[in-house]
């Protein structure tokens, strides 16, 4: 050794205390991180799932509420209000147009202008949703 390396030596505090982890130890919390990891993602998919499924129900009865809403405040039955041939047949995102174009759900009923799935209205009023 050179004399500023034997220096340098000497000047380090000697601790023989000091101890690291193993490459076991590292490995075994390592795969338990994972293990959780893997637990709470699938833990996810089923929770987005299932929101989206609440997300899509609470929609149709929005729209429904909307068109009963309009019917009362027309004074007519919600089977009286007529679809009109392409949005009772195909189905429509498009509120302004819902149930007819002279007659839409926005913007006196819902609040936005379209929706995320597709919706027809049938003969007694009722709305479904076109999957």
């Amino acid at each position: 050794m050179t004399r500023s390396g034997r220096s340098l030596r000497r000047r380090l505090p000697r601790n023989n205390n000091q101890r690291g982890f193993t490459l076991i130890e590292m490995l075994v919390v390592i795969s338990i991180l994972g293990i959780l990891a893997a637990v709470v993602t699938m833990s996810m998919v089923g929770i987005t799932n299932t929101a989206k499924d609440r997300a899509q129900k609470a929609e149709l009865q929005t729209v429904q509420v909307a068109l009963d809403t309009m019917a009362a405040d027309k004074g007519m039955t919600t089977g009286a209000i007529s679809c009109d041939g392409d949005a009772a047949d195909v189905g429509t995102q498009n509120m302004k147009a819902f149930p007819s174009a002279t007659a839409p759900l926005y913007p006196n009923y819902i609040r936005q202008p379209s929706t995320s799935y597709s919706y027809k209205c049938t003969a007694s009023g009722e709305v479904k949703q076109i999957t």
